[in-house]
């Protein structure tokens, strides 16, 4: 039933989902930064990690670096504006889905209502129908909103960190 609502933003639910990766692996990414500016350029040690060998090699190795420490303050504040545009994406785009969904679901709930016979509208107790025209709508909408993002949130968390570690 919540994948009727949500094919319409199927889209930008998907693009959620991406600003949600982005977010953890940038925010994760930080601390590996910060481990080899102070490692490897400071202190002068071999670089050991793929993942920073990896993103290293793409601007010329540490001795680049080490030569031009202005590079360290660029990628340390580039990976904090990419994780900040990820969170913020995130946020934007959870608003979006969720409060899109809840429109069509309160669209679809007057719909319902307006075609319902008149014997139905005097026997049905009037706070029932209010609660499930709001309060369950809007539980429903502060799932997509919050709860789906913060499962993928939890699973990327997870999965980034364990490849970060065993990296």
């Amino acid at each position: 039933m919540s994948y009727h609502y949500l094919k319409e933003d199927i889209g930008r639910f998907v693009g959620v989902v991406c600003a949600v990766i982005a977010y953890v692996f940038f925010t994760l990414l930080s601390p590996l930064v910060m481990g080899f500016i102070i490692d490897n350029v400071i202190k002068g040690l071999p670089l050991e990690n793929p993942i920073m060998i990896l993103i290293v090699s793409m601007f010329g190795g540490t001795e680049v670096f080490r030569e031009n420490l202005w590079m360290c303050g660029a990628l340390l504040l580039a990976v904090s504006v990419l994780t900040g545009i990820g969170m913020y994406l995130r946020g934007r785009g959870n608003a979006f889905v969720s409060e899109n969904m809840a429109q069509r679901m309160r669209n679809d709930l007057y719909s319902h209502l307006q075609v319902l016979p008149y014997a139905y509208h005097v026997s049905a107790r009037t706070g029932d129908l209010i609660q499930r025209c709001t309060t369950d709508v809007d539980i429903i909408r502060r799932f997509f909103a919050r709860q789906a993002s913060e499962i993928v949130y939890s699973v990327a968390t997870t999965i980034i960190a364990i490849v970060i570690l065993f990296s």
